[in-house]
C-alpha cells in the first residue's frame, strides 16, 4: 500500500490487512533514507525473546563444510589460509507462533582460549553485520546468506537464516571477507557467537564451538 505525501491518520486508524502468512513488508523512509521501522512505537509490539542459534559451521572457500574433529573439537587446519563461519539462527518476538522464524539484528564473533577465556587482543566480539540499512547492492542477498539458507514461500522445507559472518554487511554497505585462520596461533580455541535482535535480546545457548587449529 502506497500513501501520499501529507496523508493524516487518526490514533487506531486501520491502515491495511496482513495475508494469512502474517508476512509484510514495512519501509521506514524519513527525508527519503530508508531506517528501520522497529524504531516506530508500534502498539503492544514487545520483544523479550532471546534470539537461538541452531547450528554453527564453518566453509571453506568452496562453501564445503569443515567435518574433521579431534578430541570432540572441529578441526582448521591453517593452510586453508581463510575460512566462513555460518551461524544457523533466527529470532522470535513476543506472541509469536513456534513456527515463525525472523531474521538477526547483529551479528559477530569472538575467538576465547579453550577455557572460555579472554585472549589479548581480542577483548570485544568483532561485529561483523548489522542490519540497520538496505545494501544497495541487488546481490548482497547472495553474500550475507550462506546457501543453505531459504524461506518457505520460496520452496525450503523450513525457514533458514545461515549468516556468512565473515562477509560484512555494517551501515548497509557489503564487504566479501573471510576468517583468515593461517594467521592464528594453533592450539584449542572456543568461538563464540555474538547473536542480537533489535531489542538487545541476545543468543545465550548454543553460541560455543569447540575448535583446534592445526
Amino acid at each position: 500500500m502506497r500513501i501520499k505525501r501529507g496523508t493524516r491518520f487518526v490514533v487506531g486508524e486501520t491502515l491495511g490487512t496482513v495475508n494469512r502468512m502474517a508476512h509484510v513488508h514495512l519501509e521506514y523512509k524519513p527525508n527519503g533514507g530508508a531506517l528501520n521501522p522497529l524504531r516506530l512505537p508500534f502498539k503492544e509490539f514487545e520483544d523479550t525473546i532471546r534470539p537461538q542459534i541452531h547450528r554453527i559451521a564453518v566453509v571453506d572457500d568452496k562453501g564445503t563444510p569443515l567435518t574433521e574433529q579431534r578430541d570432540g573439537r572441529l578441526l582448521i587446519q591453517r593452510r586453508l589460509g581463510q575460512v566462513q563461519i555460518v551461524v544457523d539462527a533466527s529470532d522470535q518476538i513476543d506472541g509469536n507462533q513456534a513456527r515463525r522464524r525472523l531474521g538477526l539484528y547483529k551479528l559477530g564473533y569472538q575467538l576465547l582460549n579453550q577455557d572460555g577465556e579472554i585472549i589479548p587482543g581480542m577483548t570485544e566480539p568483532i561485529i561483523t553485520q548489522k542490519y540497520d540499512r538496505l545494501p544497495r547492492n541487488r546481490d548482497a542477498v547472495k553474500l550475507a546468506y550462506a546457501a543453505s539458507s531459504g524461506i518457505t514461500v520460496h520452496g525450503a522445507s523450513e525457514t533458514r537464516f545461515a549468516y556468512a559472518i565473515n562477509n560484512r554487511l555494517l551501515n548497509g554497505k557489503l564487504t566479501p571477507g573471510g576468517w583468515k585462520v593461517g594467521e592464528l596461533g594453533p592450539g584449542n580455541y572456543i568461538l563464540r557467537i555474538t547473536a542480537e535482535d533489535f531489542a538487545g535480546n541476545a543468543a545465550d545457548r548454543g553460541r560455543d564451538l569447540p575448535i583446534t587449529i592445526n
